[in-house]
């Protein structure tokens, strides 16, 4: 199984950096990547990539996710991620600048969140997505998620986010 996903690793790599598609769909259908202990890294997988709207890394629609640094640096045009994430990282390096310059980026859930995360350029971001990525965050200490300040004004003081900031006193939201 280890071998396989590292056959998908580099299929990522592959099909992600250089693609000039917009939607990108699983690499290996075959490769279960739901146990953590089998998650993927995806540091640089689609950095730079002008194309990109949509990526989809399996047909599960959970994926779990090893690293992520730089992942989708500067994918301007990248809307959305269909898997919910599951994130391993416990180190703020695994997930530098992973949607930095994510202009378009609306939709992504995040599970298991234990460190700060930057969704600064990314104003768009749906308010369901925010409400996910803080309830099932799983920090051991205090830990902040930055938003774009249009997104961040939007979200900050919803009622249901509020609620849910309320019901997770580690994570906070802050504003780019």
């Amino acid at each position: 199984r280890i071998d396989n996903l590292r056959v998908y690793e580099k299929a990522l790599l592959a099909n992600y950096m250089s693609s000039s598609v917009r939607t990108n769909f699983p690499a290996d259908k075959n490769v279960n990547i739901l146990d953590s202990s089998k998650a993927v890294n995806c540091d640089n997988v689609a950095t730079n990539n002008e194309t990109i709207e949509v990526v989809k890394f399996s047909d599960n629609n959970i994926v779990a996710v090893n690293g992520i640094s730089y992942g989708f640096y500067k994918c301007k045009k990248l809307h959305s991620i269909c898997n919910e994430i599951t994130m391993t990282a416990s180190s703020n390096d695994k997930m530098a600048n992973a949607f930095f310059d994510c202009q378009s980026l609306k939709y992504l859930k995040i599970r298991k969140l234990k460190i700060s995360f930057d969704l600064g350029s990314s104003p768009l971001l749906y308010k369901e997505c925010a409400l996910y990525t803080i309830r099932n965050a799983t920090p051991n200490s205090a830990i902040a998620i930055t938003l774009h300040p249009d997104a961040y004004a939007r979200l900050a003081d919803d009622a249901d986010i509020v609620a849910a900031l309320q019901a997770q006193p580690l994570v906070s939201l802050v504003s780019a």
